[in-house]
């Protein structure tokens, strides 16, 4: 059994690395409307007035201030210290990779650091001089009151089973937790979070992300429950998804190649007989979305009709047949976090019909004892014919299954290898890792959602753009992506020449065309503290700001200004579409004898002339995919959105 499954091109589009093969234009056909049933995500105006309501409940709550603690001094540092090893040991008890286990989900270690730290630089009790005054260190008081917080508040989780809750309530952490309640505060207040909500709204950059995710992350562990609760919403409408992918099955069958006719040789033993002959094959494959709510699941199809020409010789006789098959195959398809997993393929063989069409003998020219062989070797067949098909039919599910699983395995997971090393790389580059946020199958179209993050970010926080009637697929980027990047950067107060810098982000991107000598590479820039990159999609316009804190251009220093450079996407006279600078670079702050030089400079490095397009190359460049081309481009709310249309 041989026939042709090629999949390897639907793998490519599900994470935008690219299309790698179509059919005919006139396969496309028409996409059905997708139909998105996603819980209701707020849209700005309404997380404004939800977080006011949030940040009203805090203030009026009792709030436990953090000046109580002022009397602290290093007794105290040193029993919170004393009780937090003798959990530390409790855990371990346990057994050494569970206690480590608790000790890390509680990160014990890093607390005991903390506090000998803490001990040691304080020294013996300091005399008090003012009782508004604290005798610890206040960034360290602060420190250890979000300590006890979180602690606590991992230690009462609703999320733990009731095991583990027992686990938890054992006597020799009673001490614990009595100490950590002692040093428990609430360390930032309403007013705080919402203005650090507010900066980062104004900026979107990646400092003032951090803040607010600190701030609200803080706040998340209060123990108060009104400034808990403000907390946790706020990271909540700030942590959806920043990446959308949207693929019909209209798009994922148009992209399957035709299956072409094959003919092939073949030698099989049935009954213990060689039987050798010619088979002809024609096979289609199909990909069959099935509906659910929560995962991604499809199944490939394969179905196929076989037809042979065979003979088979034993002793002094030859029989010809002729047959013909159809066969049914399925495989079903999932995406999870590790990639694609396959299920086991499943094989029917709803026909199977073989005819024969002559019998040859060495007795054929006896007269007599002709006719009594063939009637002799007819019987013998007729009575063998039906175990012979059994065996027949068990061969074929056998070769179309290792057939199938063979050629969709390798498939399917070089895909998985190439996205765990591109997962690997951006952890190992940039510190950023990727988490389905959700996953839904539609009758008509494959719905994923991811959240790109790493370490004190946010991400997604306003709804997407809606996908446009007629679209075969739909890919959306929130800017929190761009900005982690950036901030991912160390552009934060550094200091050096363009060449250099070019250097650096060809080697962090792994792009050496990045590093080839410009025109300004001798200039040297150095950025602001805060937010020295950021990138805003917003008014249907990419906009990029540069916050320079100085730039040595010609002789000259120019001090505390900032860039902003607007693209709009275009439709080009071929009909590409492309990101195209604006007209003007906005300066804001530089001097007005500043304008002239800085705008010379910046001209060039955001030329006008330099375009960005928004296609895959292989959608312009390969014929087969002359019917569909990149458009649709949405711009609005924080969300940049291309959909894959028909020209």
């Amino acid at each position: 059994m041989s026939f042709p499954v090629r999949v390897g091109l639907l793998t490519g589009f599900l994470f935008c690395t690219g299309l790698l093969c179509a059919a005919e234009p006139e396969r496309v056909g028409a996409p059905v409307s997708v139909q998105i049933a996603s819980a209701h995500f707020p849209s700005v105006p309404e997380q404004h007035v939800l977080l006011r309501e949030l940040a009203g409940r805090a203030k009026s709550a009792p709030a436990v201030p953090l000046s109580r603690h002022f009397t602290k001094d290093v007794s105290d540092v040193r029993r919170l210290k004393e009780r937090t090893r003798e959990a530390e040991v409790f855990f371990h008890r346990s057994g050494k990779n569970i206690g480590s286990l608790w000790c890390g989900y509680l990160d014990t270690q890093s607390f005991l650091t903390e506090l000998e730290a803490c001990e040691k630089s304080i020294g013996s009790p300091i005399r008090r001089v003012s009782a508004t005054v604290s005798l610890i260190p206040l960034n360290e008081l602060t420190a250890f009151c979000d300590r006890a917080n979180a602690v606590l508040s991992r230690l009462n989780s609703p999320k733990l089973s009731d095991a583990q809750a027992e686990y938890l309530s054992s006597s020799a952490l009673a001490g614990w937790k009595e100490e950590l309640q002692n040093w428990t505060a609430d360390t930032v207040s309403a007013d705080c979070l919402l203005n650090a909500v507010e900066q980062y709204e104004l900026t979107g950059g990646m400092t003032d992300m951090a803040t607010l995710f600190r701030l609200a992350s803080r706040m998340s562990f209060s123990c108060t429950a009104a400034y808990r609760d403000f907390g946790k919403r706020t990271l909540d409408l700030y942590g959806g998804a920043n990446v959308k992918i949207y693929i019909s099955e209209v798009l994922l069958n148009h992209l399957l190649p035709v299956q072409e006719p094959e003919a092939a040789r073949f030698r099989e033993t049935i009954q213990g007989q060689p039987v050798v002959g010619r088979r002809y094959t024609n096979s289609e494959v199909k990909m069959t979305l099935i509906p659910d709510e929560q995962r991604l699941l499809l199944s490939l199809d394969v179905s196929g009709n076989i037809q042979t020409a065979s003979r088979a010789s034993a002793f002094a006789t030859t029989l010809f047949n002729r047959g013909q098959a159809e066969y049914e195959a399925h495989r079903k398809i999932e995406l999870t976090r590790e990639g694609f997993q396959l299920s086991p393929c499943e094989v029917k063989i709803p026909k199977n019909r073989v005819d024969l069409t002559n019998i040859k003998t060495n007795f054929d020219r006896v007269p007599l004892l002709s006719g009594m062989v063939r009637s002799i070797v007819l019987n013998q067949y007729e009575e063998r014919q039906s175990d012979a098909k059994a065996e027949t039919q068990l061969k074929m599910r056998r070769q179309v299954r290792a057939r199938i699983e063979q050629e969709t395995e390798e498939t399917f997971l070089q895909f998985n290898r190439k996205f765990q090393e591109f997962s690997q790389t951006a952890e190992e580059r940039f510190g950023l890792t990727f988490e389905p946020r959700h996953s839904a199958t539609q009758d008509d179209w494959l719905l994923t959602s991811w959240t790109v993050q790493g370490q004190d970010t946010l991400c997604g926080s306003t709804p997407c753009p809606e996908t446009p009637s007629g679209s075969f697929a739909d890919v959306k980027i929130h800017e929190s992506v761009l900005n982690m990047l950036a901030g991912k950067l160390g552009l934060e107060g550094k200091k050096a020449a363009v060449g250099e810098l070019r250097k650096e982000l060809a080697e962090k991107f792994n792009r050496p065309a990045l590093a080839e000598p410009g025109e300004n590479d001798d200039v040297e820039i150095g950025f602001a503290e805060d937010n020295p990159l950021v990138i805003r999609f917003t008014d249907r316009a990419v906009s990029i700001t540069l916050n320079v804190k100085s730039l040595r251009l010609a002789g000259q220093t120019h001090r505390d200004f900032t860039v902003n450079v607007r693209y709009l996407p275009v439709k080009q006279e071929d009909g590409l579409l492309v990101l195209e600078r604006d007209k003007y670079i906005s300066l804001v702050n530089a001097q007005r004898r500043s304008q002239i030089p800085l705008r010379a400079a910046f001209g060039v490095i955001f030329s006008a002339n330099k375009t960005f397009p928004l296609s895959v190359k292989l959608l312009e460049t390969d014929p087969r995919f002359t019917a569909l081309t990149a458009g649709q481009c949405r711009i609005q709310d924080g969300w940049f959105a291309v959909a894959l249309v028909e020209k």
